[in-house]
């Protein structure tokens, strides 16, 4: 049996940035920023979890490494990875605990790896 694709409409790929925010100026929300400019130039639908890292730091002031607030935010931006395509390393994610976990993810997902240069 043949059939016809009628309505579909092109997926455009998520990708979620990931990269070192704990220990760095401004929580390096700037780089989130402009990795998800970049990213949407290139046709992209890019997931930010410097989003989710502001209204964070709006509720409660700061989020200290390893503390029950980190952990949170690190919860959601995996459980967010699940719904992406692949994933975008900032400079510096190997320092990171949490890109590295995420990476790790992706790679068990299979997910397409891009790396900022």
């Amino acid at each position: 049996m043949e059939h016809t694709i009628v309505n579909e409409t092109p997926r455009i790929p998520q990708i979620f940035i990931s990269g070192p925010m704990s220990g760095k100026p401004d929580y390096n929300l700037k780089s989130f920023d402009e990795a998800e400019r970049y990213l949407t130039a290139l046709g992209y639908n890019p997931y930010n979890p410097a989003h989710n890292g502001r209204a964070a730091l709006e509720k409660y002031g700061e989020v200290k490494k390893k503390s029950k607030e980190y952990f949170e935010l690190l919860d959601a931006c995996k459980r967010q990875l699940f719904n992406c395509q692949g994933i975008y390393l900032l400079k510096g994610w190997e320092n990171s605990y949490g890109a590295r976990q995420e990476l790790s993810i992706a790679l068990d997902l299979n997910l397409m790896i891009l790396l900022e240069r």
